[in-house]
Order: structure tokens, then C-alpha cells, then sequence
């Protein structure tokens, strides 16, 4: 007997299996999951010029039985704030049945904390994720569901760290007729890492500038700095400013009068 199969709603492909005649049972290997297929059966009689094959059976329509899917693709993060962000993902290319609902997991990297599992619906491609920490680095996995749960796709996401907090207690100091010491503390929040501080200053009657032009950098681990070759007798206004990683790396300032 010859037992031909062709795959339904693709592009046609045929494949035929030998069985001995006194057989009336085969196994079919090496098909693909929830794929609908047609088989035929023919009998064959060999004969002195060849095997001659009879009339094939009716097709009978059977569809195999689901089974996990791949991976989501395409699974990407975008950041919307310091402690959130979207995590979005595409279909599987071979969801080998019905897609049920995607599991999402999310984590913090090389952390013993635990962590979180979220099961969404089928038609759910994106996600917000809330409560994060800022400038920390997420793994976050996606995988669909049909019977069972296919192959996670992973990504490693860090999240923007926010502005830092404004220095604290600023205090300045006169160190003679043209020299003012300033002192500062760190920001109750760095949110990220600091990496220097910025002191502004000008003279009171001079107004406010919109980009002040006297700024000095201070490193991080030294929250001083001296003011020199100032105008005897004048009010000046002191601005420190703290500066960490961020996109808009700095964060508002602490302000002082001092004459």
C-alpha cells in the first residue's frame, strides 16, 4: 500500500509512504503540530512490467494535535519614566495551536529578590510595567500558551535613572573681602549615580542670567569649594546643582544669598 498525506492551506507538498500489503496501520512521523492534513491510501500490485497502484482512497481531512509554541518575537522596552516602562512583543512564527494567554515575568538582574508573574490574555501585546526601580537593570521574559507554555523569549532592560535631588544644607561663608566658601551635602536622592556638582554665581544687582557663565565643577567626593576674585562688598547669589546619569543629568538647585 502507498499512503500519500498533503498539508491543507499551504503551499501543496506530498509525501507517500510504502506499508507492507498484509499492514493495515502506519504511523506518520515528523509532522507539524495543529496542521491539517489529507490522506489517501492506494493498494499496489507488482507485476511483471512493474508495480501497478490502484484507485486511492477517499482524502480523509485530520488536523494533529497542538503542541508548545516558539518564542514571541520581537520583544522590545521602551522606557516611559524612571519607574516604568512598556515591554512589547509579536506572535510566535509557530504558535502550533490556539494561543490561550502570553505569561510575563520580570525581575531584577542577579538579584535574590522574586519575581513577578503576570498572565495576560491572547490578544495582549504590550504591557506596562509600574513600581520599578530607577537605574536598575530588569530581565524580562515573554512566552505563549496553547496546551503548554512555548520557549520565553528574554530581554535585559535597564531603567533611566531620574534627576537627582537638590544638594542640602548649602552654606556659605566669608573667607576675607573677595573670597566666599561654600559648603553642601548630598541630595536625600542621587537617583542614579553622582558624578560631579556644578556651582553657579553672580551678583545680586546683576539679576538672574538665563545661562549663567561663571560655573565651576566640583567632583563628587568633595562637596566644597572656594569663590575667588569677588567684588568687595557685594551680594552674591550661589546656585549648586547635583549631576548623576540621567538624560537631563541635572537636577534643581540649592540657592544662597550671601554678602
Amino acid at each position: 500500500y502507498r499512503a500519500g498525506t498533503d498539508r491543507l492551506k499551504r503551499s501543496v507538498k506530498t509525501e507517500t509512504v510504502v506499508v507492507l500489503g498484509s499492514e493495515r496501520t502506519s504511523i506518520l512521523n515528523e509532522l507539524k503540530p495543529y496542521t491539517e492534513y489529507l490522506i489517501q491510501v492506494a493498494a499496489v500490485n507488482v507485476v511483471d512490467r512493474g508495480d501497478l497502484e490502484g484507485t486511492l482512497s477517499d482524502k480523509v481531512s485530520v488536523r494533529t494535535n497542538e503542541s508548545a509554541p516558539s518564542a514571541p518575537v520581537e520583544l522590545r522596552f521602551a522606557s516611559l519614566s524612571p519607574t516604568s516602562g512598556t515591554i512589547e512583543w509579536k506572535p510566535p512564527d509557530n504558535p502550533n495551536g490556539i494561543i490561550r494567554n502570553y505569561t510575563l515575568i520580570y525581575k531584577e538582574t542577579n538579584q535574590e529578590k522574586p519575581a513577578y508573574t503576570l498572565n495576560l490574555g491572547p490578544d495582549d501585546l504590550s504591557y506596562e510595567l509600574h513600581n520599578l526601580s530607577e537605574s536598575v537593570k530588569y530581565t524580562v521574559s515573554v512566552a505563549a500558551v496553547t496546551v503548554s507554555t512555548g520557549t520565553y523569549s528574554n530581554i535585559n532592560v535597564t531603567t533611566v535613572p531620574e534627576t537627582p535631588g537638590s544638594p542640602r544644607n548649602l552654606r556659605v561663608t566669608r573667607a576675607g573681602s573677595s573670597f566666599l566658601y561654600v559648603t553642601w551635602e548630598d541630595p536625600l536622592r542621587s537617583n542614579g549615580i553622582i558624578k560631579q556638582y556644578n556651582v553657579y554665581y553672580w551678583r545680586q544687582d546683576e539679576g538672574p542670567p538665563s545661562n549663567p557663565s561663571k560655573r565651576d565643577s566640583r567632583p563628587k567626593d568633595a562637596p566644597f569649594h572656594n569663590l575667588t576674585s569677588l567684588r568687595a562688598y557685594t551680594t552674591y547669589v550661589i546656585n549648586v546643582t547635583a549631576v548623576n546619569n540621567a538624560k537631563k543629568p541635572e537636577g534643581p538647585a540649592a540657592t544662597e544669598t550671601y554678602r
